[in-house]
C-alpha cells in the first residue's frame, strides 16, 4: 500500500499555526545561515497529544519540516482585510446565513498576496541588478522535490523567468555575439574543412552516394552553442508564459512586449538540443549578460527537469525546496521607487 501523501502546511508571511501530531527537530534556514531562519517553531504537548507551534519570518517559498509535513510560506496579505474579516468572524450579532456567513478559508484565500513579480519587474532595472537578486533566492537542488499545487504554490518559476526575460532584453539591445562553432554537413560535389571517413562511408559510400563527403568545419556567425541554448530556453520560457497568463498577469503586457522583441532577434537561430554542449562554452568578459543568461537558462531547464511538457500548466508540480527574502526583495523595491526621485538618486544601496 503506498504510504500517503506528506502534509502541506500553509502559511503567510508572519502568521502563526499550531499543527497537531508534528514535532520540529530543527527550523529551515535561508541559505543555510543559522542567523536567517524561515520560521520559529515550538514543540508542546496538549492532552497528551504532541502539537507544534510555527511562527512563519521574512521568507516564502516551500520546504519539508519531516517526514510527513511540508511548509509553504506565501507573501503576507492586507492586515487591515484580515481585520475586517477576524472582527465579523468573532461578532456573535453578525447574521451568519448561507448568503452573509463569512468563511475563513474562502475569504483568506481571496485576500490580495504582495505581487512579488510586480516587485521584481521593477528591480530588475536597478545597476547591477542581478548581483543583487542573486542574493535573494536559495534553492536547494540537492533535497528530495516537493509536489504542490502549480499555480497557488509557484513563485520560483516566474521569479526565475522575469530575471531571464529582462537578461534576454539586454542581451539584444547590446546586439548578439559572434563567434566560431562547429558545423557538420553532408556536402554534394565538394569538401570543406575536416573529411569525416566513418560517417562518409556509413551514409553515403554504402548508399551509393558517391558525390556527397561529411565534412566538419568551422563558422562565424550568430548560431553558436550559447545563442543555440539561449534560444533553447526562451523555447521553455513562452511556453510557461502561454500556459500561465494568471501568474504573470500584472506584468503580462511588459513582459509580451520584451518576448516579441527577443524573439525576432533570435528567429534564425535553431535550438540547442544537446544541453550538455553549454557546459563547455568559455565566457568572454564584454559579454557578461550571456554568462548570467546562461545561468539563469540552467536553472530553468532544471526546474522544469529539462522537459518542455513540464512548463505548461498542470493540477501539480513538484519543485525544489526553495526561498524568497521578502525583507531583502522590499529594501530593493523602495530603493528603486527612491531612484525615480530625483532628490534621492545618489542614494546607495548597502
Amino acid at each position: 500500500m503506498n504510504s500517503a501523501l506528506p502534509k502541506l502546511i500553509r502559511l503567510y508571511e508572519h502568521w502563526e499555526h499550531t499543527e497537531e501530531f508534528l514535532e520540529i527537530e530543527k527550523s529551515l534556514y535561508f541559505r543555510k545561515d543559522n542567523r536567517c531562519s524561515v520560521f520559529q517553531y515550538e514543540n508542546i504537548k496538549e492532552n497528551n497529544v504532541e502539537k507544534c507551534k510555527i511562527k512563519a519570518n521574512y521568507y516564502i517559498g516551500v520546504g519539508t519540516v519531516s517526514n510527513n509535513h511540508h511548509i509553504f510560506v506565501s507573501p503576507k496579505v492586507n492586515n487591515k482585510l484580515l481585520e475586517s474579516i477576524q472582527e465579523n468572524l468573532d461578532d456573535i450579532d453578525v447574521d451568519h446565513t448561507a448568503k452573509a456567513k463569512i468563511e475563513s478559508k474562502e475569504e483568506v484565500n481571496s485576500l490580495p498576496e504582495v505581487d512579488v513579480v510586480k516587485m521584481l519587474s521593477e528591480i530588475i532595472k536597478l545597476p547591477d541588478a542581478t548581483k543583487e537578486i542573486s542574493e535573494l533566492l536559495d534553492i536547494d537542488w540537492d533535497a528530495p522535490e516537493i509536489e504542490v499545487e502549480h499555480l497557488d504554490n509557484d513563485y520560483l518559476s516566474p521569479f526565475l523567468v522575469v530575471q531571464f526575460i529582462h537578461l534576454m532584453k539586454k542581451i539584444v539591445k547590446k546586439g548578439l555575439k559572434k563567434s566560431y562553432y562547429t558545423v557538420e554537413e553532408n556536402l554534394n560535389s565538394r569538401i570543406k574543412g575536416k573529411i569525416l571517413i566513418p560517417k562518409t562511408i556509413k551514409l553515403n559510400h554504402l548508399k551509393n552516394r558517391a558525390t556527397n563527403t561529411f565534412c566538419k568545419y568551422q563558422e562565424f556567425g550568430f548560431n553558436s552553442i550559447e545563442n543555440r541554448f539561449l534560444k533553447k530556453v526562451l523555447e521553455f520560457v513562452n511556453n510557461y508564459l502561454s500556459t500561465n497568463k494568471e501568474l504573470l498577469s500584472s506584468v503580462n503586457s511588459e513582459i509580451r512586449n520584451s518576448i516579441n522583441y527577443i524573439s525576432s532577434a533570435f528567429e534564425l537561430i535553431s535550438p540547442l538540443e544537446n544541453i550538455k554542449e553549454i557546459k563547455s562554452v568559455k565566457h568572454n568578459k564584454f559579454y557578461k549578460e550571456y554568462k548570467e543568461a546562461i545561468h539563469l537558462g540552467e536553472l530553468i531547464l532544471k526546474n522544469f527537469s529539462y522537459s518542455i511538457t513540464k512548463s505548461n500548466t498542470t493540477a501539480r508540480k513538484k519543485t525544489p525546496p526553495y526561498w524568497i527574502d521578502m525583507s531583502r526583495l522590499f529594501e530593493l523595491y523602495a530603493y528603486k521607487r527612491l531612484l525615480e526621485n530625483e532628490a534621492y538618486r545618489k542614494i546607495k544601496y548597502h
